[in-house]
């Protein structure tokens, strides 16, 4: 936390902050599970990238969860940024002085 520059003042209180964010975003966002096909591909990806630099390539079966994981939350993060636009577009503001 010092590293951050945070006491645990500070840390509760982003925490608190984040908790509605969090919640908002799970009802109101959903996607769908990353499929099998999507995987593969992007697998292969990281595969041909860690060949040309010549790192050793981990088994799919070994990464699976984790390309999962990371292929879902891109899906929600775009689906996020679509949501947010559209209640740009629809909201109306009033500016009163």
């Amino acid at each position: 936390m010092k590293q951050a520059g945070l006491n645990s003042e500070m840390l509760n209180a982003q925490i608190a902050e984040n908790i509605p964010y969090t919640k908002y975003v799970e009802k109101e966002i959903k996607v769908e599970e990353a499929t099998d096909e999507e995987i593969q591909k992007y697998y292969d990806q990281v595969a041909k990238q860690a060949k040309t630099s010549g790192q050793k390539v981990q088994k799919l079966e070994e990464m699976k969860p984790q390309i999962k994981e990371q292929l879902e939350q891109q899906k929600k993060q775009e689906k996020l940024v679509k949501h947010v636009e559209e209640l740009q577009k629809n909201a109306k503001v009033d500016i009163k002085i």
